[in-house]
C-alpha cells in the first residue's frame, strides 16, 4: 500500500476506533476488532512497537473478556507473532509479551 493510502487508512480506521470505543466501550468485541485492524494498519506503516503495543492490549482484553481460546483472541496472538516475524525478530516470540499468553 502506498504512503498516501496508508495515511488515509490510518485516519479512517482511527476515527472508527474512537467512535466504537466511545459508543460500545473498549472491551466490546467490535471495539477490539477495530483496534486489531488499526494495529495492522500501523504495522503496515512499519511502526512495529506501536503495533505490538496495540496487539498486546487487544490480547489482554480479549483473553479476559472473551477467553483465551476465543477466535478473536487467537487471531490477535497470531498477529502479534507476525509483527515480531516481520521485524526479523522471531527470537522475540519467546518474549514476556508472548509467554504471558501461553497456557501452562
Amino acid at each position: 500500500m502506498d504512503s498516501l493510502r496508508q495515511g488515509i487508512a490510518q485516519r479512517m480506521v482511527g476515527k472508527a476506533r474512537k467512535a466504537r470505543e466511545k459508543r460500545l466501550g473498549g472491551e466490546d468485541n467490535a471495539s477490539l476488532q477495530i483496534t486489531l485492524l488499526f494495529a495492522l494498519v500501523v504495522m503496515d506503516k512499519g511502526r512495529w512497537e506501536e503495533a505490538k503495543s496495540l496487539f498486546v492490549q487487544v490480547i489482554e482484553t480479549s483473553s479476559r473478556v472473551l477467553g483465551e481460546e476465543h477466535p478473536s483472541t487467537l487471531t490477535s496472538m497470531g498477529n502479534l507473532a507476525s509483527a515480531f516475524w516481520n521485524q526479523g525478530r522471531p527470537r522475540d516470540l519467546g518474549s514476556p509479551e508472548i509467554l504471558i499468553f501461553r497456557s501452562p
